[in-house]
């Protein structure tokens, strides 16, 4: 899907003002948007799929965890994925699994794992992997076993004819084959009487890269919603004497430009990168500083051609001590109040841990006053002040439970 604007980039800060004698930090939310899918290009059955992998061959096996990592962002909260290992037999090391964050975290963390073994029974690799996706083969579910393998079967099943017999009887239950060819040497014969569509070519034939299979696959092979673009990636150029670090985050970025990297973003899905821009002092009465600027780069999925979008944060620097009156953008505070609640939180902590009590008195007092103006803007707003008293408590808890704090760990 390629539309006129594919990507926006919309660049909001908390408040523009900062004061001139230095120590102001502002929240800075960069939002990015891929454009939506067309109603008819959006898929409304879930994918039930299982990788198996050939366990005797190591460039199969990686390769094809690199693969299916790169087809792993494509999935959906609705789509399931088990993975298997094919060695002297199939095994099941991850079962069917909704593919929401911890899903995927689960799958990884399988791939990572994946053993290895001398021989290859591919046809049991096969099986463990029809068992895996028959608990969840339903009407309306769309069930696809994928197979990353080299195709020299050491163990059962070795001929294309045994193997084609295997592959329509899955068909016939709803169940498809993708074929991926891998590990040098490739047994052609076995894997195309492997692949549901007797008419096309194993897919080694389709692709000369990890990226180009993981394209085919998700195109092809499975319901997805189609990516926007892919290798997303935004950059921030700071003028002198500002730094930036991620909201949460007491570490700077080391370079200038500092980049995130953002990957995939699929039709209709929002990311939001929020930022805490520290903004120079000066002896002058009132000045405008240079803009902060942002810039979105990522490569269109199917041309591959580059997409681009700018941005820019513009701060001016006045006397005071505060601008309680400034405007604070609402989509920017809570998302700005939680990462500063996080980050409160871990510097009373190293305050606690290192026995300084009067700075954990002075963060408890100065910080909570300073965020304030954010924390009213949100219905959230009561939650998040009775999060942050239980928090000083809890620490005080335990500092009075060892009235020698110095050097102990505080822990909550």
């Amino acid at each position: 899907m390629i539309g006129p604007a594919p990507l926006t980039l919309v660049v909001q800060a908390d408040r523009n003002l900062g004061w001139t004698g230095g120590r102001s930090s502002r929240f800075v939310v960069a939002t990015i948007s891929a454009a939506a899918a067309a109603s008819s290009d959006t898929p409304d059955e879930p994918n039930n799929i299982a990788a198996v992998f050939d366990a005797s061959s190591d460039t199969a096996r990686l390769q094809g965890a690199q693969i299916l990592t790169r087809v792993l962002p494509r999935l959906r909260a609705l789509d399931r994925l088990a993975v298997i290992s094919a060695g002297a037999e199939g095994t099941i090391e991850l079962p069917s699994t909704p593919m929401d964050k911890e899903g995927r975290a689960r799958v990884t963390e399988a791939l990572e794992g994946l053993p290895r073994s001398s021989a290859l029974a591919l046809a049991d690799g096969w099986f463990a992997g029809a068992q895996a996706l028959a608990p969840h083969t339903r009407p309306g579910v769309h069930n696809r076993i994928l197979v990353f393998a080299s195709g020299w079967v050491t163990h059962g099943p070795s001929t294309p004819t045994e193997i084609a017999r295997f592959s329509a009887g899955l068909a016939s239950r709803g169940v498809g084959t993708t074929a991926i060819g891998l590990g040098g040497p490739v047994d052609y014969a076995l894997l195309a009487a492997m692949d549901s569509d007797s008419a096309r070519s194993p897919l080694v034939r389709y692709a000369d890269s990890l990226d180009e299979m993981a394209q085919v696959i998700v195109t092809r092979d499975l319901r997805v919603v189609p990516a926007v673009v892919e290798d997303a990636e935004l950059e921030v150029t700071l003028p002198d004497g500002f730094m930036v670090s991620l909201a949460g985050d007491e570490l700077g970025f080391g370079t200038n430009p500092a980049r995130i990297r953002l990957g995939t973003l699929r039709a209709g899905e929002t990311v939001r990168v929020v930022f805490r821009i520290s903004l120079p002092s000066t002896n002058q009465t009132e000045v405008a500083l240079p803009p902060v600027r942002f810039r979105l780069c990522a490569h269109e999925t199917v041309s591959r051609a580059p997409v681009m979008a700018n941005g820019q944060v513009v701060f001016t620097l006045v006397p005071g001590a505060r601008n309680e009156g400034q405007m604070i953008f609402p989509e920017t505070a809570r998302i700005a109040a939680s990462a500063w609640l996080s980050r409160v939180v871990h510097q009373a902590i190293a305050a606690a841990t290192a026995g300084d009590r009067p700075a954990l008195d002075r963060l408890q007092r100065t910080q909570f006053r300073y965020f304030r103006p954010y924390v009213d803007r949100l219905s959230t707003g009561p939650l998040l002040i009775e999060q942050f008293s239980a928090v000083f408590e809890a620490i005080r808890s335990r500092w009075r439970q060892q009235p020698s704090a110095s050097g102990t760990s505080v822990r909550l």
